[in-house]
């Protein structure tokens, strides 16, 4: 558990970081773009990277401003971010459910997972 915890929390942060300089690197195109379609001078931050950003400016559709319309870069129901990624296949796909038991299990525990997996549809059984 502390295993699974640590990933998901590694991953959080992953999300989160990634997700931080993708809405960077939009804001930096999008002010380009801007100072181009205006015929202004663009700002000193942005000089160095102007030429770079504005060869990819050519190649940009609405596919990320869509995407952040529709389900987000991660998913879920109208987010841009990470925070309802949680739920992001709700409804799509059937949860997985796992029915653990001890070591060595009683003739009656053995029966009861039985039952159990049963009653749950897409149950597997450990142990």
């Amino acid at each position: 558990m502390l295993r699974r915890q640590a990933r998901l929390r590694r991953e959080y942060l992953f999300r989160k970081a990634t997700e931080g300089k993708h809405k960077a690197l939009q804001d930096k195109k999008s002010k380009i773009k801007k100072a181009l379609e205006d015929h202004t001078p663009i700002h000193g931050d942005l000089k160095r990277d102007a030429l770079k950003l504005q060869d990819k400016l050519k190649w940009d559709d609405a596919g990320p401003q869509r995407a952040a319309e529709i389900g987000g870069i991660s998913g879920g129901a109208n987010t841009a971010n990470s925070q309802d990624d949680e739920y992001r296949f709700a409804g799509c796909e059937d949860p997985k459910i796992m029915i653990t038991t001890s070591r060595d299990p009683s003739a009656k525990l053995k029966q009861f997972v039985k039952e159990i997996r049963l009653i749950f549809p897409n149950a597997q059984r450990m142990n």
